[in-house]
């Protein structure tokens, strides 16, 4: 099991944080359950460049442990791993939702309705910009679990 902890970090509506987090969780990221009793919501994001996922862990507040391993065949680059589950899974799934493709936005849905959580805008296949814009980043929000919004 992973521990983490994940620190109050206020972004803004047009935050250029998140959305560098959002096109990095879009092109290297997946979106999964995990467990098959008692599911899990679980974001992972792996590359190959350690600078990168640091910088990401930072602005996400995590503090849990990066994963590295060194991938098959021999001669490939090092690996580095960053893992979130749970409810701070789903809070950074609903925060990067807007910005996402239609494939990602997919694998968000189904991990969220998986888990038993709906998205929200009922069962559109994805969200209008503008309204979950307006819904959920009309003032500051606070990306923490327990933080008042």
């Amino acid at each position: 099991m992973i521990l983490m902890a994940l620190q109050p970090k206020i972004y803004r509506r047009n935050s250029a944080e998140i959305l560098w987090l959002a096109g990095l969780w879009e092109g290297e990221g997946s979106f999964l359950i995990t467990g098959k009793r008692y599911k899990s919501p679980r974001m992972q994001l792996k590359m190959c460049d350690k600078d990168v996922i640091c910088r990401a862990a930072d602005l996400m507040g995590y503090t849990g442990k990066i994963y590295s391993y060194q991938p098959e065949p021999k001669g490939w680059s090092r690996n580095y791993m960053l893992v979130l589950e749970g409810s701070d899974a789903v809070i950074w799934m609903l925060r990067l939702l807007p910005f996402m493709g239609k494939r990602r936005t997919r694998q968000i849905w189904a991990t969220l309705t998986a888990y038993g959580k709906k998205p929200p805008g009922g069962h559109m296949l994805r969200p209008g910009i503008r309204r979950f814009h307006r819904m959920w980043y009309s003032r500051e929000t606070t990306l923490a679990p327990g933080a008042s919004n």
